[in-house]
């Protein structure tokens, strides 16, 4: 390799030293131009390891201490200590042996534990009770309590951890640890739906008085409304006069018959002519049965010198001279007046 080529290699080298600061030697004319963990030798000019510190572990003292690189001081090494402060807050320092031991009262694996309910929480480094076991009741879940005999924790009254522990129609809802009525069964209404109650002989929901479910529940002239629950009267069927379409009204042509729970017709009312006799017409307006042309109810209906004969509801002349001023059928009678022959 010619001098050239190694003179531009070195000249590289030097300058990455020198940018990315990877040389141990660092130049300096006082101690604020070193790193904090170093001091500046006045006559080299360079900055050496301060006392206190260290780059390696032989510049340690101790021969169980190491150096820590990031803070550039000697550090007790893992296990070995001076003082109880140089172990784990679970520790305590052997002095004579330099080295950390267990405290009494901790454990580093279940074998330290006295009881078999025990095992070692190897976060806090202290035996505890397993898990669903117990040594008082806060070691239990809020629905359990402790059993100190057993060391079991179990369900508190009220509470439950399995059917076993609810009555026949219950089931227990491990989300809650609660016994509740199984489908179909109840405890108390508020199992049941609005319209029904609880049975708490046989734990059933059973409807309530003047409730529905189905029409069958509902009398004869009823339907089951199942928005309500309630029966109501069912179609072409009545109660009161209201229920049938002309039983409202100054003008109602209809009434309820409470024998038969159908409408009926009023006096004189008519839907067509079938309702009217055969003298008169259905006026389906006002659902009123009136007389046709030349028959009559009342005089009112005939004209004057007329009356309304009630036999054939028919309008006759009344006064007469001789049988030929009468109306059909009618004769004069010796007080000019006019008779049926």
């Amino acid at each position: 390799m010619d001098k050239f080529n190694i003179l531009l290699i070195s000249s590289l080298i030097l300058f990455g030293l020198l940018i990315f600061g990877c040389t141990s030697v660092r130049k300096c004319e006082k101690d604020s131009d070193c790193l904090v963990w170093q001091t500046c030798n006045i006559s080299a000019k360079k900055c050496i390891t301060a006392s206190g510190f260290c780059t390696a572990d032989d510049e340690c003292n101790i021969t169980y201490q190491t150096c820590d690189k990031n803070k550039h001081t000697c550090q007790m090494k893992k296990g070995n200590c001076l003082k109880d402060s140089d172990c784990e807050n679970w520790q305590e320092c052997d002095t004579a042996a330099k080295t950390c031991k267990i405290k009494l009262g901790y454990c580093t694996d279940d074998s330290f534990c006295v009881d078999e309910w025990e095992t070692c929480d190897t976060q806090t480094h202290a035996c505890k009770a397993r898990q669903g076991r117990c040594n008082n009741d806060f070691e239990c879940q809020a629905w359990q309590l402790c059993n100190t005999s057993s060391h079991y924790c179990y369900a508190r009254a009220g509470f439950c951890e399995s059917s076993d522990h609810c009555g026949a129609w219950e089931s227990c809802d491990t989300s809650l640890h609660k016994c509740k009525a199984k489908e179909g069964f109840c405890g108390g209404d508020s199992d049941c739906k609005s319209w029904q109650y609880c049975d708490r002989t046989i734990h059933r929901c059973n409807l309530r008085a003047d409730y529905c479910e189905t029409t069958k529940e509902c009398e004869y002239w009823q339907t089951c409304d199942i928005s309500t629950h309630k029966c109501k009267v069912a179609r072409d069927y009545c109660i009161e006069d209201s229920d049938c379409e002309g039983g409202s009204g100054t003008d109602a042509w209809q009434y309820c018959d409470t024998s038969t729970r159908r409408c009926g017709l009023k006096a004189s009312k008519c839907t067509d002519d079938s309702n009217c006799a055969s003298y008169e017409y259905c006026e389906v307006t006002a659902h009123t049965c009136k007389s046709n042309p030349g028959y009559c109810t009342s005089i009112s209906e005939c004209s004057i010198g007329q009356s309304c004969d009630p036999l054939i509801h028919a309008c006759y002349i009344v006064s007469c001279s001789r049988d030929s001023d009468c109306s059909p059928g009618y004769v004069c009678n010796i007080y000019r007046s006019c008779i049926r022959a």
